[in-house]
C-alpha cells in the first residue's frame, strides 16, 4: 500500500502486475490523518471527485493505472517540464565532466604536495 507519511499533497506509485504497468494514487492528507483520494468520473477525463478514506484504512483502488511504456514517457516529460535531466545521457555527460574537473584538481594538489609550495620572498 502507498506510504503517505510526508507532505500534505501526495502521489504514490506501485507496480500493477495484472496490466503490466503502474498504479498511481493521488491524494491529500487531512489534518486528522484521513485522506481524500482523487477519482475521475467514469467516462470523463476532466471531471474529478474526491473519495474520503478514514485514518489507517487501506486505499483499495488507485486514482488510475497505466501501462509501463506510458508511465515512463510521462515520467520523462514531467522531468523536462520541471526542468530535470531530460535523460540519463545528459546526467552521465555532466558526471564525466565533473570527474575530469576533479581529476585536474587532485593532480594539482598532488603536485603541490610533492614539490612543495614556494613563495618567492622578493
Amino acid at each position: 500500500m502507498p506510504d503517505f507519511n510526508g507532505p500534505r499533497v501526495r502521489a504514490a506509485v506501485s507496480q500493477h502486475f495484472a496490466m503490466g504497468g503502474v498504479a498511481i494514487v493521488l491524494a491529500i492528507r487531512n489534518e486528522d490523518d484521513s485522506y481524500r483520494v482523487l477519482r475521475f468520473q467514469e467516462g470523463t477525463a476532466y471531471v474529478q471527485r474526491w473519495e474520503e478514506v478514514p485514518p489507517m484504512a487501506a486505499i483499495e483502488n488507485p486514482t488510475f493505472s497505466i501501462q509501463e511504456d506510458f508511465a515512463r514517457a510521462l515520467y520523462e516529460e514531467l522531468g523536462r517540464f520541471f526542468q530535470g535531466q531530460p535523460d540519463l545521457t545528459t546526467a552521465r555527460a555532466d558526471l564525466l565532466h565533473e570527474r575530469t574537473r576533479r581529476d585536474k584538481l587532485e593532480d594539482a594538489m598532488i603536485y603541490i604536495a610533492k614539490e612543495g609550495f614556494h613563495i618567492d620572498p622578493s
